[in-house]
């Protein structure tokens, strides 16, 4: 049996006993962040896939349906709420629905995808001054001249 030398396993226990009796580190308050993505609930990824092609290929009714039983399935993902939002505030017809499904996203810190949604929902309902805020935020993420004339109309109509 060859016998391994013993210095860097006390070289390794020194530190691991140095490590165990340092003080604790001084708990500061944790920076505010972004909320974290939820967890992909079984099903809900199938069913955001589903509605994706659905809505490609032209089927918004049946892309909808798909989307509200993956809402249903996983409240708590943003993606699945935005992506419900848009195909909502494009039909235009439901548009109170839209601002609930809005309403519950939880990670708005730096989303162009909802801002434009809000953007348009509030063009849609008469609040140019949410409108023009909205569309500002997602150019402020980059530069797009449909968006900076959507924004400068709402901000003519103010």
């Amino acid at each position: 049996m060859k016998r391994l030398p013993l210095a860097p396993f006390l070289a390794l226990g020194a530190v691991l006993a140095a490590c165990a009796s340092a003080p604790p580190l001084p708990t500061a308050p944790l920076a505010p962040r972004a909320v974290p993505p939820a967890a992909p609930v079984p099903g809900s990824e199938a069913l955001l896939a589903e509605a994706l092609a659905l809505r490609a290929a032209g089927e918004p009714a049946k892309a909808r349906l798909r989307l509200e039983e993956a809402l249903a399935a996983a409240p708590a993902r943003d993606d699945v709420r935005i992506e419900l939002a848009e195909l909502l505030v494009a039909d235009g017809r439901e548009l109170d629905r839209a601002r609930e499904v809005l309403a519950g996203v939880r990670r708005r810190t730096v989303d162009a995808r909802w801002d434009l949604a809000s953007a348009r929902l509030a063009e849609l309902t008469g609040d140019d001054e949410a409108a023009q805020a909205a569309y500002g935020r997602a150019l402020m993420l980059g530069e797009d001249a449909d968006l900076r004339l959507r924004r400068a109309l709402a901000l003519s109509r103010l």
